[in-house]
Parts: C-alpha cells; structure tokens; sequence
C-alpha cells in the first residue's frame, strides 16, 4: 500500500500560500497587554484634548472624502468614549465637530458639482478626479456623529449607545436628561438638525421600494437601476432613524426601517451561526402579482473594511429597537468569531464569509468589528489580541471601542 501524501488540489496549493502570506506579514508581534492600552487613560495619552483642537483647526473638506472616511470616524471614537464616561469634554469636542463639519457642506461654501449647482450635501471628486460628486455614503457617514452628538445634548445617547445589558450601569447611560451647556445653544441645535435632515432629504429622489412597499433602497450614485451598497444604505438609514427620534418625524423612521428592512431580507445565516451577505444587491425588481419573494443567496460576501461599516450601525439599531435586536449581534459575534476569525486556520479572514481572503490593505478594519463582539467575549479577545499584536498606533475609534467593548 503506498503511503505517499496525496499531491494537494490548486484550490488547497492556494490557501496554503495565502495562509503563508499571512503569517509572514504577521511575523513580529508587539506582545503588549492590554494595560497599555485599553484605558480612558490610555486614550488621553495617546488622544490629549490638545490633539483634538488641532485637528479641528485643520479639519479636512469632503473634496477627496476625508471628512467622511476618516474624520467622522474619528469622532465616532470620542462620541463612543463619552458614552462611556459621561466626561463633556468629548461631548463638547464633537459639537465644535459637528458645527465645523457641517459648515463644509457644498452650499454653505458656494461650491458647485460637475453640474453646476451647488447642494446641500457634501461633494467630492474622490473617484472622479476633477469632476465634484455627491454620494450618498459621504453624507450618511458625516451626519452619524452629528446626529448622535445632538441626540447626546438632548441626554438620549444612551437609548443607541448604553441601554444593552452587555453595557448596563456604564457610562453615558446616567446622562438622561437634556443638557443646557452654553457652548451649544438651544438655537443653534435646532439649526443644525433642520440642516441635517435637508442633507438626508436631498436624496430623496433616488429612493425606490424593493421586493414590496415595505423595504426600499437608494439607487447607487449616477445609476438608474443598480441599488446602493449595503454600507451606504445601513450608515444613512441609521441616520434617518436618529433624525426621527430628534424631530418626531415618522416618515424618517419610515423610510429608515424599510431600507434596513431591505437589507435584513438578504442576510444569510450560515452553518456556523453568523451572517453573510454580499457587497451590493446588484438590480433589484418588485415582485409580480402572486410571486413568492426569492430565497436570499449570497455569491461572494462583503469584505470586513466595508462589511464593518455595514454591521456598525446594527448593534446601536437592536438598541434602538429597530428592526435587529439581541439575536442579530449574537449572531455578528458568531460572524466574527468563526468566520472572519478563522479557527481551523488560526488567521483572520479579510471577507466576512464565503470563502478565504487577505487583503493587507483590510486586515486593521477587524478592529472596527468590536460592537459585534458585546455578548461575546471570546470574539472580543480575538480582535484585542491582534490590536495588541498588530496594530502599533490604532485610531481613535479602535480605542474607544476596545475601551467601550471590554467584557
């Protein structure tokens, strides 16, 4: 009987080179504990409020869309350390933010777009050098801190932030009541949230309804038939469920629920127990009299630098009570801990299922998944343990979200 080693198939030949990969981009490890750097203390150290002033000074326009993809992540990190401290040090940082962010909006500065007109959004010639666009992804991401922080002014944070029993008696949740700060005046909160909502009505027109009347989509940007992707949609549907909760506005949150709806319908649920789900829908179409509504099926999910900004908003949305609740972070952590972690591997996978993939250029976004990690403990060691390892200098938002997700 001969005892030779069956020669691998291209399919085995190629995991093993990619686990190979990894492993030599993950040679040297840091070896730090957590102590030196999951603290408040950590933070400052790192973060000092004379960092965040500066920053302000300098904070970037939208033009190749880094007030959307770095700054507003950036205070997303400080308005999570406020929910877990109360401290209105950070509070009053993301309202200089939120007024300063919103001053860059198109019309405030007389700016126009490839078309000559000049709108109540946020334009940016990021992947169309010399032609100004607007997209719906760099609005939903500037207005998340700016709504969240004037839900923190009304002493609501906690009803998205701090209500799960993961995070119960910490933090921002003792903050219930309206805050009066002269740094942000009753006048100039109404203002900013009457701009808020002009920013996320401004798309209105490209609203369409899915399968049937109760979910819908944004179509993609320039395009008459292929639906948004799921990260566009979630951030911006978040955003206008908190518009709802701050001005009594149903059809917000009408609008809000059935684009989650939407993408809730074509989450698969896998054997190990998490969620898949693909990048984009593609083109979507109503369904005909008497038809069924089509099983789900995802061809090749998202990966976790765009999959994490998909997921962010669901936890904070179970919260809420809108549409997700506990189940669904449950099953995030399971995403996290058995598919993007890849236990038989011992790496972390860079798509959130489906199959193996590294891209360097994703592996840090794992940090951004630590939300899903609240009733998971494990899941949360998984990814703290490579911060540690692996990411010598993590932004604000990792921190925060290592601090605000500890077990």
């Amino acid at each position: 009987m001969s005892s030779e080693t069956p020669p691998l198939t291209g399919q085995e030949r190629e995991l093993a080179h990619l686990v190979e990969r990894y492993w030599k981009d993950h040679a040297t490890p840091l070896g730090r504990d957590a102590a030196s750097l999951v603290s408040v203390e950590q933070f400052e150290r790192r973060f000092p409020e004379s960092y965040w002033h500066t920053y302000l000074e300098e904070l970037p326009s939208n033009e190749d869309g880094k007030l959307a993809w770095d700054a507003s992540r950036r205070f997303e990190g400080l308005l999570t350390l406020y929910a877990e401290t109360s401290d209105l040090r950070y509070l009053e940082l993301c309202w200089r933010f939120s007024q300063r962010a919103m001053g860059w909006r198109d019309d405030l500065r007389g700016l126009v777009d490839a078309k000559g007109k000049s709108l109540p959004v946020w334009g940016s010639s990021r992947y169309n050098p010399g032609v100004r666009t607007h997209y719906l992804v760099h609005t939903g991401l500037i207005l998340e801190p700016i709504l969240e922080t004037l839900l923190a002014l009304e002493g609501r944070l906690s009803a998205a932030m701090g209500t799960s029993p993961g995070l119960s008696g910490r933090g921002g949740g003792s903050v219930t009541t309206a805050l009066d700060v002269d740094w942000a005046p009753a006048e100039e909160r109404a203002e900013l949230l009457a701009r808020c909502v002009e920013s996320l009505r401004f798309f209105d027109g490209t609203y369409r309804p899915g399968y049937d009347e109760n979910e819908g989509y944004y179509l993609d940007d320039g395009s008459i038939a292929e639906a948004q992707p799921f990260n566009c949609q979630n951030v911006f549907a978040y955003d206008l469920i908190l518009a709802a909760e701050l001005t009594g506005d149903e059809s917000l949150r009408t609008r809000g629920t059935a684009l989650l709806e939407y993408f809730r319908s074509r989450v698969v649920t896998t054997s190990e127990g998490g969620y898949v789900w693909q990048y984009a829908p593609g083109r979507p179409r109503r369904l005909r009299p008497g038809e069924s509504r089509p099983e789900a099926k995802v061809v090749l999910c998202e990966e976790i630098s765009h999959g994490a900004i998909t997921a962010e908003p669901i936890p904070k949305l179970a919260n809420l009570g809108v549409v997700f609740g506990r189940e669904d972070i449950e099953a995030l952590g399971r995403t996290v801990s058995r598919q993007i972690y890849r236990p038989d591997l011992g790496i972390f996978n860079t798509r959130i299922g489906c199959q193996v993939q590294y891209t360097p250029n994703y592996i840090a976004r794992v940090a951004w998944w630590l939300p899903a990690t609240e009733y998971d403990p494990d899941a949360y060691r998984l990814i703290e343990r490579y911060i540690l390892d692996f990411i010598e200098e993590p932004d604000p938002l990792t921190l925060s979200y290592l601090i605000r997700y500890r077990p």
